[in-house]
Order: C-alpha cells, then sequence, then structure tokens
C-alpha cells in the first residue's frame, strides 16, 4: 500500500520543561474541480500539499479549499537536562539559542 495523509495541523511547541497535552484541529485539502473529485474516488489517493510549508505559514492558505478532518491529542515530554553539552544555554524560565 501507500501512505495516505489524513489531515494537517499545526501547534506551537512548548519551550519549558515539563509534559505538556495540546489538541490540534486537524484540515485536509479538498479537490477543486468535480473531475478532481472522480480522479480521487478511483484512485483511492487524496489531495496533499506538494510543499508542506503552506501549513506552517499563513500566506496562501486563505485560498486553499479544507474540510476539517477531526482533532489529534499530542503529548509533549520537554527535557532540559544535558543542554549545555549540546551548546545550549538554558535558564530557570528561559531557553536561549
Amino acid at each position: 500500500g501507500h501512505d495516505v495523509v489524513i489531515g494537517y495541523g499545526t501547534v506551537h511547541l512548548p519551550i519549558g520543561p515539563g509534559s505538556f497535552v495540546r489538541r490540534v484541529p486537524l484540515f485536509a485539502p479538498r479537490e477543486s474541480s468535480a473531475l478532481q473529485t472522480l480522479l480521487t474516488r478511483i484512485s483511492g489517493r487524496r489531495a496533499e500539499y506538494a510543499d508542506l510549508h503552506t501549513v506552517a505559514q499563513s500566506l496562501g492558505r486563505e485560498v486553499v479549499r479544507v474540510a476539517s478532518g477531526g482533532h489529534a491529542t499530542l503529548r509533549f515530554n520537554i527535557v532540559v537536562r544535558h543542554m549545555a553539552s549540546l551548546g545550549f544555554s538554558v535558564c530557570s524560565d528561559e531557553v536561549v539559542i
């Protein structure tokens, strides 16, 4: 088989240490014509973004037709131990790169 993208979403990553749970709304691009919709149903491949930066940037997103795709729950476990050995300077409430 082939990989099928169910939906795209964006979230701001936490920068402080700890465990964080974020609920991210998902969306998927829709076909722009009836012919593309028919071809999608025949081939089984959904519309996908050619450039994934489109999801993270606001420029150009308002002209893309999308459908809501539910939500994804993400858990982030942020650890700041041994960051100095990787070249990062870590303060108590602030991360300086």
